[in-house]
């Protein structure tokens, strides 16, 4: 049985283990604490997560702090740090265009909290009066009109209907992608125990990607591991204009896109990551 710890659904499926004969996996993607504000509603969370957790026989989470908001004597046996599988651009290519070196094209996409607003604005600034570009995609770009009063070149778009669309948006325009997972905790919570699933997706476009993350996140330290250059936090975030516009030189670029082609062949390939989850699941037959 294959469950996510994300719901009440999954609390009831747990009253019924153990069962002869059934093993129990659980995923754990996102903190289903962060989805409430009610404190008793919090702990109830963690207790009844727990008990899912502490009956699963495999616990694929995308980050160990995630699953330790639960409990802290997790069996580490059983515990898994498992990536969701992308699904990626076919064929994309890491190709180096001359008009990346006249104009620099990021690109963000994903919903838009206050914590995205304060690295928007930077962007938005610096790129002002220049023929650089900075594009946001997505649902909630009404909240980001006021960005035109520093910018008026800068680009809102409407989501597109798929995901997919997207990413060959991304492939065909973006010289540059942004994760924005906040400069820190208190402005991102998520960022505490979670991974940013879009980051594992953008990696198989073979572009340069800017990563936005609080330096005590797991994320940031996945990515300081792995000597991301682009990574930025509020110890650095000065930096960040300057690391941008060294994008317009080619062999910067170029190490860059080369970075995000290997981390994704070292973590994120789909059938790397379903050849995992399969070992796991049948590892008891």
């Amino acid at each position: 049985v294959i469950t996510v710890l994300y719901h009440y659904f999954s609390i009831s499926l747990a009253n019924a283990f153990p069962i002869q004969g059934v093993t129990l996996t659980t995923f754990l993607h996102d903190s289903w604490m962060e989805k409430t504000n009610d404190s008793i509603e919090k702990q109830n969370r963690i207790k009844f997560g727990n008990r899912l957790l502490t009956k699963s026989n495999h616990i694929l989470s995308v980050t160990k702090e995630l699953a330790c908001l639960y409990s802290e004597s997790i069996d580490d046996s059983k515990l898994h740090v498992h990536f969701p599988i992308p699904h990626g651009i076919e064929n994309s290519k890491l190709i180096w265009r001359d008009s990346y070196s006249n104009s620099i094209h990021i690109v963000y996409a994903g919903t838009i909290e206050s914590h995205h607003l304060i690295i928007f604005e930077k962007i938005a600034k610096a790129f002002n009066g220049t023929s650089n570009q900075f594009t946001i995609v997505s649902n909630g770009i009404e909240g980001c009109q006021f960005l035109l009063k520093y910018n008026p070149a800068l680009i809102l778009k409407a989501p597109f209907e798929k995901n997919q669309e997207v990413l060959e948006y991304m492939n065909d325009n973006a010289s540059v992608i942004l994760v924005n997972y906040g400069l820190n905790v208190t402005q991102n919570p998520y960022a505490a125990s979670s991974f940013p699933s879009k980051f594992v997706e953008y990696c198989s476009l073979n572009i340069p990607i800017i990563c936005i993350a609080p330096s005590s996140s797991p994320f940031y330290r996945f990515l300081k591991k792995n000597n991301w250059t682009l990574l930025f936090c509020d110890e650095n975030q000065s930096n960040l204009e300057t690391q941008i516009y060294a994008l317009k030189e080619r062999d910067i670029w170029e190490k860059n896109a080369i970075q995000t082609s290997n981390i994704y062949k070292q973590y994120f390939e789909s059938e790397m990551i379903q050849t995992q989850f399969e070992s796991l699941i049948f590892e008891e037959e």
